[in-house]
């Protein structure tokens, strides 16, 4: 009985060992196979077609030694097939985790920097639009000072003649037309708008109405100056002193010479004396 089961050892063992030199002069061929197998099936299926190969290295023959190998190769590839994939995923989560804690701040920097840039941006397009609209403000008061400057020159020679009434009227007439009313234009406003009263006082017939209506119409746009409150109280109807006083006390908050002023006006020191209870200078011989 001991020396059959000897025997029957040895018989396994002298078959396994022909298994594995048959299996070994075909790995070549086996390892191509199974790599086919496993790029064009599943894993299962490469795992059969192992053991299909390890059986067909016996001849077909179904040998119980040659099916315990076969199975136990396909368990073993199962097992590091199942295990590999499960190893696979596992590194995967960590380094994907850790890349993770990582590229986060990058991220978030780089957000931060991309929302500055576009802040930037948007900062550098208006500080370029306002340069843009100071420089053309800047430009515009330049021409209006030299229009204004050409209007005097042109209104100032005591024979005043017909062409430079027209020339001095017609620059004096831009500057209101197409200068905008802000504060920094309103000195130059205020200046165009009392020598363009001054010119059309100096019409025949209804120049003082005229005048007073231009005027009006600068202070209803909100363009004040000593010039325009003074030469309202000149050319608009004296027998409402309130409203000639109203117009000289403004005048005054410009220039505190306003009463003075108007005391030596021929136009307005008998006005000027009523209201504020002052004697009239003697005028020179």
């Amino acid at each position: 009985m001991v020396l059959k089961k000897v025997g029957g050892f040895l018989v396994i063992l002298w078959v396994m060992s022909i298994s594995s030199v048959i299996a070994a002069e075909t790995a070549v061929e086996t390892t191509g196979l199974i790599a086919a197998a496993v790029d064009e099936h599943t894993a299962v299926i490469a795992m059969s077609e192992m053991a299909r190969l390890v059986i067909e290295t016996v001849d077909g023959k179904f040998h119980v030694i040659t099916y315990i190998v076969s199975i136990g190769m396909a368990l073993l590839a199962a097992l590091i097939t199942f295990f590999g994939f499960n190893q696979y995923g596992k590194i995967r989560d960590i380094a994907t985790t850790e890349a993770s804690k990582v590229t986060a701040p990058i991220k978030a920097e780089y957000d931060k920097l991309m929302a500055d840039i576009e802040v930037a941006k948007d900062d550098h397009a208006a500080i370029i639009a306002s340069l843009a609209k100071v420089e053309a403000g800047i430009q515009t008061r330049a021409n209006n000072l030299i229009n204004l400057q050409i209007a005097n020159i042109c209104l100032s020679d005591p024979n005043l003649s017909d062409r430079n009434k027209r020339q001095g009227t017609e620059f004096l007439r831009r500057i209101i037309e197409e200068t905008e009313h802000t504060e920094a234009n309103n000195y130059i406003l205020s200046t165009a708008y009392t020598m363009y009263s001054y010119i059309l006082k100096r019409q025949n017939g209804k120049g003082a109405e005229a005048a007073c209506k231009i005027l009006e119409s600068a202070v209803s746009k909100g363009i004040r100056g000593y010039g325009i409150f003074y030469n309202l109280a000149c050319y608009c109807d004296k027998s409402d002193l309130d409203m000639v006083r109203s117009y000289l006390d403004k005048a005054s908050e410009f220039d505190k010479t306003a009463i003075y002023n108007a005391m030596e006006d021929p136009d307005l020191q008998d006005y000027a004396a009523k209201i504020y209870n002052l004697e009239i200078p003697e005028r020179g011989v």
